[in-house]
């Protein structure tokens, strides 16, 4: 079984030091990673990168698999919580113009210059965890008792209680706006049904 060696710097690869062949990579992603992102919606996590990079003279095929915990805070409670998370992704850094675009929609091709000497992969990584992440970020046991108090006592609430923040709204609300008139109107010429 081979070695992995760390990146360069933490996330960077040094062109001119791989020989044509494989060669393996890895990296953790911790706080202070996340911290080179000021507005990243994600602070605390820890994540395993493990890279195969497939040289040769005018490519390299990167094949990343990332997996670890990310501390993300709930939608809904707005408590902290972990999240697994697990994404394979792969990037083609080339020095040949002539590569076009491959058929897998998921892979980036990366066109460098000639005597381009390091692979900047902060970007990308950073990238490819905020993407792996969930659009609704809602654990699976909330609401829950890990909830805060005061926030189930809102979700209980039912739409017979309205809240105090808002007052309840009335038949007139709907006519200040004349186009509701006008509806109201036509809704009332319309044969009442019991749906």
């Amino acid at each position: 079984m081979e070695t992995p060696y760390m990146l360069e710097d933490g996330y960077r690869i040094d062109l001119p030091k791989l020989a044509v062949g494989t060669h393996h990579f890895r990296t953790t992603l911790e706080a202070p990673f996340f911290a080179l992102f000021p507005d990243s919606p994600v602070h605390k996590g820890n994540v395993q990168v493990d890279l195969r990079v497939q040289r040769s003279p005018t490519q390299a095929d990167i094949r990343l698999t990332l997996e670890g915990v990310m501390v993300l805070e709930c939608d809904r409670c707005f408590r902290a919580y972990e999240y697994a998370l697990q994404t394979e992704q792969r990037l083609i850094y080339d020095q040949d113009s002539s590569l076009k675009e491959l058929d897998d929609s998921q892979t980036e091709v990366f066109h460098l210059p000639a005597g381009t000497r390091f692979i900047e992969l902060k970007q990308d990584l950073y990238d490819f965890v905020v993407l792996a992440l969930p659009y609704r970020r809602l654990p699976a046991d909330c609401p829950g008792p890990a909830c805060p108090p005061q926030v189930l006592r809102i979700l209980e609430q039912t739409d017979d209680e309205p809240t105090t923040d808002a007052p309840a709204a009335t038949e007139d609300d709907a006519l200040l706006d004349p186009r509701w008139s006008a509806l109201a109107a036509l809704q009332k010429k319309l044969p009442h049904s019991d749906n």
